[in-house]
């Protein structure tokens, strides 16, 4: 067999692999959590409770799980729901008392699973207590975990 024969043979060979095996970067890694069931976040609701402390409910159309944690400067509380599609009409809604300037709602992320974040814009660092009942969320604000529910 001549070397030109080789050479042939030896791409044709590696043609014929390289079309069979898949590569890599073909593959999903990402996969969604089979455990989170998508829901929508329907409204979103600024009241104050009878001390006249700032009470936000994000209604939700199913249960749904949250993940919160704070940053400084400026001072924010950030709330995710992870599986839940923001179905808000209105980005941001102004409060303006009990330590909270306003409240804002975006889909943060759509893939591989959706999770609506919700900031509140805080005056200062505030204490709150976010409480889940039935398909909503409560997040009421100048409370401790100790004091009575909303």
């Amino acid at each position: 067999m001549s070397k030109h024969w080789k050479w042939t043979l030896a791409a044709a060979l590696f043609l014929a692999l390289a079309v069979a095996v898949p590569r890599a970067e073909s593959v999903n890694t990402q996969s969604a959590d089979p455990t989170i069931v998508e829901h929508n976040l329907v409204a979103l609701q600024v009241e104050s409770d009878a001390q006249g402390r700032p009470v936000v409910t994000l209604d939700s159309d199913g249960p749904c799980e949250f993940e919160s944690f704070v940053l400084d400067g400026p001072d924010r509380l950030v709330v995710d729901l992870p599986g839940v599609v923001s179905r808000v009409d209105q980005y941001k809604h102004e409060v303006g008392w009990g330590g909270v300037a306003q409240v804002r709602t975006a889909q943060h992320q759509t893939e591989p699973v959706p999770i609506t974040r919700v900031v509140f814009d805080l005056e200062g660092p505030e204490t709150y207590v976010i409480e889940r009942s039935g398909d909503n969320l409560t997040v009421a604000f100048g409370r401790t975990a100790a004091e009575e529910p909303v």
